[in-house]
């Protein structure tokens, strides 16, 4: 069983890797069984549910290569015992489209010995969506 402190920096280190484009270092955060989930449009290929570190890391290159970070901040995180939640606030830029999309995000992730066994985001889904259609 993780401690507050372990889920708090386990978090804190994924952000830190997806950031810097470290995608083998988020896959060795994960769980071998990741309950994953990413809710939104069937549009947005980026969304759904994973289960695995390499569909987790395939996801997130999806991801990478469909949007351009304008601005991306954290804003605390805050843990009990294996659970964690950050929030904050991003921009993208759908490459494709050139349009930009803002939205608040909330986080949630439980951790195991280290290991994120669930992920969630809750963020405006409809924006993402609106700013890929083409």
């Amino acid at each position: 069983m993780s401690t507050t402190s372990d889920a708090r920096t386990t978090l804190a280190a994924f952000f830190d890797r997806f950031g810097s484009g470290d995608l083998a270092g988020v896959a060795a955060l994960l769980d071998d069984k990741i309950d994953w989930n990413i809710p939104g449009s069937a549009r947005v290929p980026w969304v759904g549910h994973r289960s695995t570190p390499e569909e987790v890391v395939a996801t997130l290159r999806t991801m990478g290569g469909a949007l351009t970070p304008q601005e991306f901040t954290v804003d605390r995180i805050v843990a009990d015992g294996q659970d964690a939640v950050a929030v904050g606030r991003f921009t993208q830029k759908v490459n494709e489209t050139g349009r930009k999309f803002f939205s608040e995000f909330a986080v949630s992730v439980t951790v195991t010995e280290g290991r994120i066994i669930r992920y969630r985001i809750y963020e405006d889904s409809l924006a993402v969506a609106v700013a890929m259609d083409v």
